[in-house]
């Protein structure tokens, strides 16, 4: 190693020291980066499902829906174990984070043999990740994505054979999760493990038995055509309004992020590179209709890791072009740690504070009505949802549907009506497309408040 080299990467018990560090601080903030309480509808498309199992209403058959199974159950998991709570239901997710930033350090680390590196790829996806919400379908299903990709790049000393048990159970978790990514997801081990020429024969039977196995086991619940009408004809049938993002220019970014690790590919000449090019690509296709900022985030990991791996796994690169890639790294990871700060101070446990429409709701009704996209105040209010999705009208956006969910309303006859059809405005659906959205506005009375979303009084407004 020359003396360029060693003042770049410092002294083994330096890196120790801050691997060492690193570690103990790992689970504070992951917490701290994950704990805040969003109220977000993405989170709550997914408490609502699990809100309907807990009240013993059938998921899929009474009410439809096309996120599959996997995170609504481990929501009613985490209230089984943690009590009936949001942090009850958030835990499980925070674990599952925390063991995605884990796997991200590890994977930069034996790639690197830098602790520091480490650190920094798994700083970048904690931070990455904490923009979008925790309790989610998408998210856990990255989450899961990292993971898999550990046991893809390193094989097992003794017994592989269990590694490729494992990754096959992955990839059933990941299609028990969220179906697009799991499908290219699945694509992308065959290709790995394919062209692996320890796994040719019965080491990949053992893939595609465990996978198929799994998947059978968690989707076995339900009949087949049910979990086939809701999980794969529904998506196609359904009009739903934020089912699709084109946004180009992330397009473009992905195209640049794809071409560098290619050529960081065809430079090193390193497998592992290779699989993690090959993970991006099934990741970025898993989302090709939902291409916006955040769904964004929560699939760039095995980019972070090229990235922030590339100048050591060069290490006879000359000092210039080094420095240059450490400068190019700093200017990135200070970005990142302002973005990281300003987040910090309210995006976290200590600084959640509950709506005061949550609170009043709670104690002056017995039904409500959230929409057009509001389903987390279902559960956020213990009110039953008696709809037959979570959204009617966001989720079904036909005449039957409209039509269905206004006689459902006019059966129930909430004593209050939470609507908020700004948030639906992006996509060009206003309160007078919506059935309920004018039965309401023409019917209930609008109770003065100087925040959203706009309550609507049947009889009387809050006290």
């Amino acid at each position: 190693m020359n003396s360029s080299q060693k003042i770049l990467t410092g002294s083994g018990q330096h890196e120790r020291s801050i691997g060492i560090l690193f570690c103990a601080a790992l689970p504070i903030l992951t917490i701290l980066f994950y704990s805040a309480h969003l109220y977000s509808s993405d989170e709550g498309s997914v408490t609502n499902l699990a809100w309907h199992w807990w009240n013993h209403q059938a998921v899929y058959t009474d009410f439809h829906d096309y996120i599959p199974p996997g995170a609504p159950l481990l929501v009613l998991a985490g209230w089984k174990l943690f009590g009936l709570s949001y942090v009850g239901a958030k835990i499980p997710f925070i674990f599952f984070g925390y063991l995605s930033v884990l796997f991200t350090y590890l994977i930069a680390y034996k790639l690197t043999a830098k602790h520091l590196t480490a650190f920094l790829a798994a700083f970048f996806w904690l931070v990455a990740t904490s923009f979008f919400p925790v309790i989610n379908h998408n998210s856990l299903s990255s989450f899961l994505a990292v993971i898999l990709t550990y046991f893809l790049l390193f094989p097992f000393q003794s017994s592989d054979r269990f590694r490729i048990i494992i990754i096959g159970i992955v990839n059933a978790l990941i299609v028990w999760t969220l179906q697009t990514k799991g499908l290219f997801v699945f694509i992308a081990s065959v290709f790995i493990l394919g062209t692996e020429k320890r796994n040719r024969g019965s080491s990949f039977g053992f893939f595609l038995s465990s996978f198929f196995i799994t998947v059978f086991l968690l989707y076995s619940p339900w009949p087949l055509g049910t979990i086939w009408h809701n999980l794969a004809t529904l998506p196609f049938q359904a009009d739903y309004l934020g089912s699709s993002f084109y946004n180009f220019f992330l397009y473009f970014l992905a195209a640049i992020f794809l071409t560098m690790m290619w050529i960081t590919y065809r430079k090193t000449r390193e497998r592992k590179v290779h699989i993690l090019f090959v993970m991006q690509l099934a990741l970025f296709l898993s989302m090709f209709n939902n291409f916006e900022i955040f769904h964004f985030l929560i699939n760039i990991s095995p980019f972070l890791i090229v990235a922030i791996s590339y100048p050591l796994l060069r290490p006879q690169r000359a000092w210039g072009k080094t420095a240059a890639d450490y400068a190019l790294l700093s200017i990135v990871s200070i970005f990142y740690f302002f973005c990281a700060s300003s987040g910090l101070g309210t995006n976290n446990i200590f600084m959640n504070k509950k709506p005061e429409i949550v609170s009043k709701i709670i104690k002056n009704s017995n039904n409500i009505y959230a929409g057009p996209f509001l389903p987390g105040l279902y559960f956020e209010t213990k009110k039953i949802n008696y709809f037959d999705t979570y959204s009617n009208e966001v989720y079904c956006n036909t005449s039957e549907c409209q039509q269905k969910a206004l006689s459902t309303f006019k059966l129930i006859r909430p004593e209050y009506a939470i609507l908020d059809f700004e948030m639906t405005a992006k996509y060009n659906y206003f309160s007078e497309d919506s059935a309920v959205g004018r039965y309401v506005v023409q019917n209930y009375r609008l109770c003065p408040s100087d925040d959203k979303p706009y309550v609507y009084a049947r009889d009387n407004c809050f006290d």
